[in-house]
């Protein structure tokens, strides 16, 4: 946007084009894409985050330190040398169009899906990937589309339970009415026209299996009926071509080539309104018939935030609570300002309050720095060593556990052989983040607080980074502070935590835009932000994170789930169907009684759809609490 429409060498999206040779199966075409300049930023921020799984699994050697290019930042020099590939190649055109359950409904909307379980397992996505892969010893990092493959093979391993599944996804979707030569084997016929079979459930019936409907035809590309292997817009048009042609001649109809109407010329702009990439000419600067370029996007966001706690102003004194209220000054240029450490930001105004039974007693202004996210001080051994120690007391001798249980020694072997990943992630995963703030009073406190006069200095530090208690939300918001007096020593010491009540009634205030060029362009730095701490938190607590487990599928888990028989009881149960809107419903009754001779009133289980009873009523209840717990039941 900033080089002058002139200059911008717009070009196609397709660049480049190359095929492996083999047979129509075998063949890979690969082809080189451009992306366009409005998704420049998208694109940067995408492969910044899709790049970090992959990072995490080589080992990082570098000594870290608040200094220099941050690495969670878009690094404008690696998307520039950057390429996107699309890989194409023969899948087999296995899939089936199904209609969706309850399609016949009244109020359904007849949709349809596909069904093509074994669809990943084709044999073209592991040539493609092999091919692409070669990249990685010419000294490139391959990303692999997230979507297909969500986490490097090599990680897998590292895992107990679920580990996370791939989609696929093509932007070319063919089939569904193929051509063929009568309806038993397609669709449609070679003009698109649709088959008229006969109805073979009457015997009435006999016809032709080829005949067609008159006049519905499909030309589109659902009627291709294999794939391709390549971009299919000139297939679908030549067979589109080649339809109308046949069809015309089929009805006589004359096909005759109408010149297109000639384009009205475009009006000249108007003296006075500028072209919107024209700026106004500096004042002494002759213009040389080039446009300047438009100036860049400057979004200006500035961020608050309240923290309370209790703070001990003396030895001996009695804790009292304080408030900190923090107006943060604008940050400018999001994009620089995330690139370039150590991520300072003045303070705009600050405001220290200590209070008693909800009561402010005594205040002060505030004025200094904060340094946020700033990368620590750490080595490639002492990282490494630290977060190994604390993923195998965590994380890693449960997964051991789990692994023996579910896959004996062949599961916990293919852990070990997974150790190297295991330090590479670890050498990554030690970085160590810190909100630093450096606060000074600029007045007394006065009366209450005599000990805190201006210069105070106010230390605080919140500390990211992946230990044992070490939830990354507390961390982000509870701020450990010193307060030192100007005359030395320590005042006192204690946490302040973001209160939350002021949070969400002050929203508003607490994230301001300030400034902006247009909308698209502050959205897009606020997405910067917001994936700037997402790659953060992704890389220092990746050993926190985890797919749900769910228990496998057990078609008597139910039934195993209500009551069983009961010592000295006698019981029998009893299935009522109900018939409702959605189809029928099946509620169950377990009835409980000890017989007629012991007097005693017979117990019913209304089973809902949860637990069922099971916490009640199990087989292996004692005796004595048999006698009780039908008793209870009856009252509950």
């Amino acid at each position: 946007e900033t080089t002058p429409l002139g200059e911008r060498q717009v070009g196609p999206t397709i660049t480049g084009v190359i095929e492996t040779r083999g047979t129509r199966a075998e063949r890979v075409l690969i082809e080189e894409l451009a992306i366009p300049g409005a998704l420049r930023r998208v694109f940067g921020e995408i492969i910044t985050t899709g790049a970090l799984p992959v990072q995490l699994g080589q080992f990082d050697w570098s000594r870290h330190g608040p200094q220099g290019t941050d690495p969670a930042a878009v690094d404008p020099g690696k998307v520039c040398r950057s390429q996107v590939f699309a890989a194409m190649g023969d899948d087999g055109a296995a899939g089936r169009l199904a209609m969706v359950e309850g399609w016949e409904q009244a109020d359904s909307d007849g949709a349809i899906c596909v069904e093509w379980p074994d669809a990943a397992k084709a044999g073209v996505f592991e040539r493609q990937d092999k091919i692409l892969s070669r990249a990685e010893g010419l000294g490139a990092l391959y990303l692999r589309n997230p979507l297909w493959m969500p986490l490097p093979r090599k990680f897998t391993a590292l895992f107990s339970g679920p580990r996370p599944s791939g989609k696929l996804f093509t932007v070319h979707p063919l089939g569904g009415c193929p051509m063929g030569d009568d309806a038993e084997n397609g669709v449609v016929d070679d003009l698109g026209r649709v088959f008229d079979p006969p109805d073979k459930s009457d015997p009435r019936q006999r016809g032709d299996i080829a005949r067609t409907h008159d006049g519905l035809l499909v030309l589109d590309g659902s009627i291709v009926p294999a794939a391709l292997g390549i971009n299919p817009l000139l297939t679908i048009a030549a067979l589109a071509e080649r339809a109308v042609a046949g069809y015309a001649t089929l009805r006589a109809w004359s096909l005759k080539a109408q010149s297109a109407p000639g384009l009205a010329p475009v009006p000249e702009i108007p003296p006075g309104i500028r072209r919107p990439q024209e700026e106004r000419p500096q004042e002494g600067r002759p213009r040389d018939g080039r446009p300047a370029p438009v100036p860049e996007a400057a979004t200006a966001v500035r961020f608050a935030e309240t923290m309370t706690g209790d703070l001990e102003p003396a030895p001996d004194g009695e804790p009292r609570k304080l408030a900190l209220e923090v107006v943060f000054g604008d940050i400018r240029d999001i994009a620089r300002f995330l690139r370039e450490a150590p991520h300072e930001v003045k303070i705009e105004s600050a405001t220290l309050t200590l209070l008693e039974d909800g009561k402010a007693i005594a205040s002060a202004a505030l004025g200094g720095k904060i340094s946020w996210m700033e990368r620590g001080r750490t080595r490639f051994l002492s990282r490494t060593i630290a977060v190994f120690f604390t993923w195998m007391r965590l994380r890693a001798l449960a997964d051991l556990c789990q692994r023996w249980r579910e896959q004996g020694l062949k599961g916990v072997l293919a852990l070990f052989r997974s150790g190297g990943s295991a330090l590479a992630v670890c050498s990554n995963a030690g970085e160590v983040r810190y909100l630093r703030y450096d606060l000074e009073l600029k007045e007394d406190f006065g009366e209450g607080a005599e000990g805190l006069k201006k210069g105070t200095l106010i230390k605080g530090l919140k500390t990211f980074k992946y230990a044992g208690g070490g939830n990354p939300w507390r961390q982000l918001s509870e701020l450990s502070i010193k307060v030192l007096p100007s005359g030395g020593g320590i005042l006192g010491v204690n946490k302040l935590k973001i209160d939350f009540e002021a949070f969400f009634r002050r929203f508003a205030v607490q994230l301001q835009i300030t400034e902006q060029r247009d909308q698209p362009s502050a959205i897009m730095d606020l997405a910067s932000l917001a994936l700037f701490m997402a790659r953060i938190v992704f890389k220092a607590h990746f050993w926190s994170f985890g797919l749900p487990e769910y228990e496998k599928f057990d078609p008597e888990r139910a039934r195993r789930r209500l009551p069983g028989k009961l010592n000295g009881l006698t019981m029998r149960r009893h299935d009522v169907r109900v018939t409702g809107k959605r189809g029928p419903l099946v509620l169950i009754l377990t009835h409980y009684w000890r017989g007629k001779r012991h007097g005693k009133q017979p117990v019913l289980l209304l089973h809902g759809f949860g637990a069922s009873g099971a916490p009640c009523l199990r087989p292996s209840t004692s005796g004595r609490s048999t006698t009780w717990r039908p008793r209870t039941s009856r009252r509950s």
